[in-house]
């Protein structure tokens, strides 16, 4: 498994917070918050499918080992 995808998928979702956090001190308080609150469910995504993806790795590397 690899997980570039979920760390691009991090790294695009902190640059969503961050304008958000700027929509949110300028005019657009609404939008900001839902961009807010949208990239911060798509960090919680992406970081629970780094720890999937590092648990299934674990898993297959402790299967192999009990196989040899």
């Amino acid at each position: 498994m690899t997980n570039t995808w979920p760390a691009v998928q991090i790294a695009l979702s902190a640059v969503v917070l961050a304008c958000a956090i700027v929509l949110i001190a300028g005019d657009s308080q609404l939008v900001g918050v839902l961009m807010s609150i949208s990239a911060v469910a798509s960090i919680a995504v992406a970081a629970r499918t780094i720890m999937v993806n590092r648990r299934i790795e674990r898993q297959h590397a402790a299967l192999e080992a009990s196989d040899a």
